[in-house]
């Protein structure tokens, strides 16, 4: 079995790290970690609170089937800056349009 030597120690740190980020891209490249989701620009919707709405059901007519409810709901509570579930008629609510 033949032996290696490192003769150069700068050229071999240089060489592994470069194997390292080559290793690193293509194992994010197969595993899809490089879709960027969070420079999405998100659009919204201004919706009138009426006599009778809830979160859940404005979150429902607003909602694309992309996402589940409960993360409409939580992301309206969240821009609108609601603590409680509670919303009254005339309220103005921005809601994300997904």
């Amino acid at each position: 079995m033949k032996k290696y030597r490192i003769v150069n120690k700068f050229r071999f740190t240089v060489s592994m790290v470069i194997l390292f980020l080559v290793l690193i891209s293509a194992f994010s490249f197969a595993f899809g970690m490089l879709d960027v989701k969070g420079l999405e620009e998100t659009k919204f919707v201004e919706v009138k609170v009426a006599a009778g709405d809830t979160l859940w059901v404005i979150a429902q007519r607003h909602s694309t089937g992309e996402k589940d409810v409960r993360e409409i709901v939580y992301l309206i509570s969240e821009i609108n800056e609601i603590e409680s579930n509670r919303i009254f008629p005339g309220d103005t609510l921005r809601v994300p349009i997904i």
